[in-house]
């Protein structure tokens, strides 16, 4: 999927500073779609492929952590990226 820079970023980390930049990118979660900004980095070697921060929960969704994996996919692009 090829994606439009729209802006960079200082991030900080134990490890030092780091420019990263962002790319805005839909997200769906059950029934519930927004776009919002998301910083790219390499993360091959992660346990997850991205990390949704509270910007994108602020204000629209509820989270319950002791629940896992309630809804399925039924986006079609969702569906299509997952194969790739």
């Amino acid at each position: 999927m090829n994606q439009p820079l729209n802006d960079k970023i200082m991030v900080t980390q134990p490890s030092g500073d780091q420019t990263r930049y962002v790319a805005k990118m839909g997200l769906s979660v059950g029934d519930y779609y927004e776009e919002s900004g998301f910083t790219l980095a390499g993360r091959s070697k992660m346990t997850l492929p991205i990390l949704v921060g509270r910007n994108y929960f602020d204000n629209s969704l509820l989270v319950r952590t002791s629940d896992k994996n309630r809804f399925k996919l039924d986006c079609e692009e969702d569906l299509a990226a997952l194969d790739n």
